[in-house]
């Protein structure tokens, strides 16, 4: 147990604020699908950060993590703005969270331009270059001109292949990269990497799952967008996993596993009503899915 006067001093630190606001908005994260609303806990967040900036003035973490909560309370988005725009990003941190904060605004061209700079550093992160790789996938997405497509897709497995270079462990970078491996048409080297990423994961059932909901996705797409047997099979693993979770927490507690798990059941539906006798499995299925609390 600490002592008071520990007690005291740790709570007049800047770093003790920043890393409370960032427990608090963590974890009401998970209960919560959108990427723009405000959430549970979103206000409590706002006072540690504005604290800790309180506190230390120069402390540049601490104002991108306030300015990027910031964009999702209606009257204070372009008070994030003008916070980020002042901000100088000098590390690799700050650099990375600035790129994100604008690839979140769609402001991709800003956003590389950030990102870019951390390319220029003595020791860049993996996880700069994964963010790096998100902006060009998300320009791929846009793009009407195939030639532009076809180059941001180029640059988007680029940038994968070196935030894995630097560190081969990293979960989304492996997730990334074998979805970009699946837009590319290189189906068998994507499942490769997918069902690897399966058997290194079966003790991390928030990664597992995660990667089971991904390869599933990806054969659908392979199938044209059609649920076959195969494809349902990948389903009906990720239903197994999110059962096994849920021994140990409340799927609420975790709106990531949640989604994962009601799109999957959604699918599967859709696949048992092409079946004979399938009412008999659809509702097999419903009876599953009640134990972690998805059915309608």
């Amino acid at each position: 147990m600490l002592s008071r006067s520990t007690d005291k001093t740790i709570k007049t630190k800047s770093s003790w604020y920043q890393a409370l606001g960032s427990v608090i908005g963590r974890q009401a994260r998970l209960c919560t699908n959108s990427l723009s609303e405000p959430y549970d806990g979103i206000h409590d967040e706002i006072q540690c950060y504005e604290k800790a900036i309180d506190l230390e003035p120069r402390n540049k973490s601490a104002q991108c993590d306030l300015a990027k909560v910031l964009l999702r309370i209606r009257g204070r988005v372009d008070e994030a703005k003008n916070l980020m725009a002042n901000l100088d990003a000098n590390t690799c941190e700050l650099i990375i969270k600035k790129g994100c904060f604008y690839r979140g605004l769609r402001e991709y061209e800003r956003a590389i331009d950030v990102l870019g700079r951390g390319e220029e550093l003595h020791q860049p992160r993996s996880e700069l270059f994964l963010q790096l790789s998100m902006v060009y996938r998300y320009l791929s997405a846009d793009a009407r001109d195939r030639s532009d497509k076809k180059e941001y897709k180029r640059l988007e497995m680029k940038y994968i292949d070196k935030c894995l270079e630097l560190e081969p462990s990293h979960f989304q970078g492996k997730i990334s990269k074998a979805i970009a491996l699946g837009k590319a048409l290189r189906n068998v080297e994507a499942q490769a990497m997918f069902n690897g990423m399966i058997e290194e994961y079966k003790g991390s059932p928030y990664n597992l799952i995660e990667a089971q909901f991904r390869r599933a996705g990806s054969l659908f797409i392979v199938n044209r967008y059609q649920v076959n047997e195969n494809v349902a099979k990948a389903y009906e693993d990720v239903i197994e996993t999110a059962l096994e979770i849920t021994k140990n927490v409340a799927i609420s507690a975790h709106c990531k596993t949640a989604e994962f798990a009601r799109k999957a059941k959604e699918c599967l539906q859709q696949y048992y009503e092409t079946l004979d006798g399938g009412d008999i499995m659809a509702q097999n299925l419903r009876t599953r899915v009640a134990e972690i609390g998805l059915n309608d």
